[in-house]
Parts: C-alpha cells; structure tokens; sequence
C-alpha cells in the first residue's frame, strides 16, 4: 500500500500529470490488479484515483459507472445526516455524497421504482 509520492498529499496530480502527458494511445502494463488496492487501509486520494485508473484500463466504461454511482460514506453536515435519518425511517433509501469529482450532490434518494437509475 505504499506508492511513493501517490500517498502523500497532492498524489492526484502525479496520476494526472502521467495520464494527460499520452497524446494518442496508453498502454497499461500492471503486475498489481485493482482488486490488490485495500482502500480501507489509505486515506490517500491519490491511492484511490490509481485504484480506479486501473479498473478503468481493465473493464473500460463499465468501471466509471459504478465509480460514479458508488456512494461516499460521511455527510457534510449534521443536517444531512439528519434529513437522510428521517428519510430512512420513513423507508426511503439515501446515499451521501453521490457523485465523482470535488462537487458531489450532498443527498441521493433512490428511486424505488427504479433503483439503478
């Protein structure tokens, strides 16, 4: 879990200065598989945007959708948690922080008509 200058803080922009330096084709050659990456045991961002780098080069456009519609696991604010408790008691189903870039929608409720949309 440890990959150098990619676990401190600003590894972001070690991946992304490496994947925007390709002017035509990347070709990914890895001996470690996404699935190795334990994110449970980093708080590094960079660790985490490498881990989903990987999946992306192996499953294509597949990976960023689920990516994009894995939910966080915090609020912003005891309001959030609050208004997301009510819903939940009421038998509605919420996820925090929806969403992949720096700007996520704070509170997603799950439609139940349609639960993957």
């Amino acid at each position: 879990m440890n990959f150098g200058p990619m676990n401190k803080s600003g590894g972001t922009r070690r991946l992304n200065v490496a994947i925007t330096r390709a002017k035509e084709e990347m070709r990914i050659f890895s001996s470690l598989m996404p699935e190795q990456i334990d994110l449970s045991r980093t708080a590094s961002e960079g660790v985490k945007d490498l881990k989903h780098f990987l999946e992306y080069a192996q499953r294509g456009a597949s990976a960023l959708a689920e990516a994009a519609s894995a939910p966080g696991d915090f609020f912003d604010s005891p309001f959030e948690q609050t208004v997301a408790e009510r819903l939940q008691s009421k038998g509605w189903t919420t996820h925090s922080q929806v969403g992949v870039s720096g700007f996520r929608i704070d509170l997603g409720i799950v439609n139940p008509d349609a639960p993957g949309s």
